[in-house]
């Protein structure tokens, strides 16, 4: 062994040794930092710390983690993409000891939207067309592949991109129903996801439509896969000071207006809604459909106030089942077609003005949404509030 690798297997043993005994952790970027800008360490030397901290088991296995998200960190934000190389590498494989698909996911979600903030379109599209298909591989390359796309930017055309979603979808990949370019009804996607973004603007509003002469009974729908998918949106949202509501009806007889009006939401008696007067009821407002996709996509992306959410790609996903839910959509069914039954919806936003029901915690973490379908026969509602403990003392 030459005198660098004893200096190197020295220093990991005093890393592992400082792991161990110490509960702080600003020391982990020191020591990266110094590590990538080393002649005799850098990227070279990140990568067999990664592994090396990767294959030991300690019950320090926390920090043991910590230290190996901090050099994924560091990869990903690399000047001209210098690290992305490394960083492909180290997450084509899960890490030994942390037995846990979802957190494996998060990783990966993570460091797509880190790359996608810090490195050019241009660098990943080369990647895409290089890059060998394999299980393990395509995670990564596909969450910072859409995560540009949740931005705005038409991939289409690109052949790389072209290439990995086919193999997302020969690969029974779930990201692999996702087109390349937003469709209209996902215009204005928020870009960060540190907490819901997805309010509707005021040209996004209307008001309900007064009562048609006949009235129309509610009968609701028991159906577990379908509250299932309408909830899929907030399935992050876990703390203590959580309320869903997930509910469908059919109606009789159908709804003649395109979007019901104050008397038929006061006749469903949702939970979310009680305890509301007349003045609020009508207070509520019809919503462009694209305000609710905005809506169900940051709740998605963004998380509750204890969870960090899906990210931009599974965000996109995850709004596009509850969306379907809504829609009266069947699962699976092309989204460009979830799309036509969602324009061909009347929406309605069931957040009162200053929130006026005792449902809805005082929290930014609030949604609630109602979709009367075309035919007038049914509707579909989604309705969630979850707030911080030190918000609700």
């Amino acid at each position: 062994m030459s005198p660098a690798d004893d200096s190197l297997q020295a220093e990991l043993r005093d890393i592992l040794e400082r792991l161990r005994t110490s509960k702080e952790m600003q020391w982990h970027s020191e020591v990266v930092t110094r590590w990538s800008g080393s002649a005799d360490r850098g990227i070279g030397g990140l990568l067999t710390l990664h592994e090396a901290l990767s294959e030991v088991e300690s019950e320090a296995f926390w920090a043991l983690f910590s230290f190996t998200w901090e050099i994924e960190q560091h990869l990903a934000c690399l000047h001209d993409g210098r690290g992305v190389p490394a960083l492909l590498r180290l997450t084509s494989r899960p890490i030994p000891g942390l037995r846990s698909p979802i957190l494996e996911l998060r990783r990966r979600q993570k460091l797509a939207g880190l790359l996608a903030l810090r490195q050019s379109p241009r660098l990943l599209m080369a990647w895409l067309l290089r890059l060998t298909v394999t299980p393990g591989s395509l995670e990564l390359p596909a969450c910072w592949m859409y995560e540009y796309v949740t931005r705005g930017l038409d991939l289409e055309q690109e052949d790389g991109a072209r290439r990995w979603r086919k193999a997302l979808v020969e690969a029974g990949h779930p990201l692999g129903v996702l087109p390349l370019r937003l469709l209209d009804v996902e215009a204005g996607l928020p870009a960060c996801y540190g907490a819901p973004q997805g309010h509707p603007m005021a040209d996004e509003r209307g008001a309900l439509p007064a009562e048609a002469g006949r009235r129309s009974v509610p009968h609701e729908l028991r159906d577990e896969a379908l509250r299932e998918r309408l909830t899929t949106v907030v399935r992050e949202w876990s703390s203590g000071n959580q309320r869903i509501e997930a509910r469908a009806f059919t109606l009789t007889p159908p709804v003649l207006a395109r979007t019901p009006g104050p008397e038929l939401l006061g006749a469903l008696r949702l939970d979310c809604l009680e305890g509301a007067g007349e003045d609020t009821l009508r207070a509520l407002s019809s919503l462009r459909p694209e305000a609710v996709f905005r809506s169900l996509f940051s709740a998605a992306a963004a998380g509750g106030p204890y969870t960090e959410g899906q990210q931009g790609a599974y965000g996109r996903l995850d709004a596009w089942r509850s969306l379907a839910a809504l829609a009266g959509a069947e699962e699976g069914l092309p989204l460009e077609e979830v799309e036509g039954l969602t324009l061909a919806c009347g929406w309605v936003d069931l957040v009162p003005p200053r929130v006026a029901t005792p449902w809805f915690l005082d929290s930014r973490w609030q949604l609630a949404v109602a979709a009367l379908h075309a035919d007038g026969a049914s509707l579909a509602v989604l309705a969630a509030t979850e707030a911080r403990d030190e918000d609700e003392k």
